[in-house]
């Protein structure tokens, strides 16, 4: 019987070899590192978007029209960080990643990303300056706002990590049964 177990076992222990963090024990404090890891990466682009979107605002550079900058990096972009997140994931583990490990994962980036960015818009409020410009007045305004954008970002984000994983990963064809 131990015999049997010996396959699976290796095969296992082969694919936790190919990770990129092998310096980690393997099982769960690997699997949590990877996942951080891809995680973060999803998030610090979001956020870096997102503050080059605000710094122009900020800096009145262009007027209020700029506050259209805010439409890509809020709409295209959590697609984007999802899929990058998946991609990093994916190189990290060396092996496809699941649909369900792909879309929480990206979902996780683009919440992360959208919380810190929300937080950061939000403090803006109470040093008198305008985020998203003058499009939105008022602090209770931008309080919806920023909500609304944190839940879209993560719904968009975790988008883009299925489409991500799903064009990432090569299945099998699937065998029809002849009669």
């Amino acid at each position: 019987m131990p015999a049997a177990q010996k396959p699976e076992k290796q095969a296992a222990e082969k694919q936790g070899e190919d990770s990129m963090l092998k310096f980690i024990p393997a099982g769960m404090p690997r699997i949590a590192a990877e996942y951080a890891i891809s995680i973060i990466v999803g998030a610090v682009l979001f956020f870096a978007f997102f503050f080059a979107a605000e710094a122009l605002m900020l800096l009145n550079i262009g007027g209020d029209i700029m506050a259209i900058t805010f439409l890509p990096v809020i709409c295209l972009l959590p697609m984007l960080c999802g899929a990058i997140s998946v991609l990093a994931l994916e190189k990290l583990c060396n092996k496809p990643v699941a649909f369900k490990s792909g879309a929480a994962v990206a979902a996780s980036a683009g919440l992360l990303g959208a919380l810190v960015s929300a937080v950061f818009s939000f403090s803006l409020t109470f040093m008198k300056m305008k985020p998203f410009g003058s499009v939105i007045a008022g602090t209770l305004m931008v309080a919806v706002a920023l909500i609304v954008m944190v839940g879209l970002v993560a719904v968009l984000s975790a988008l883009g990590g299925a489409i991500a994983v799903k064009f990432t990963n090569k299945e099998t064809p699937h065998k029809e049964s002849q009669p």
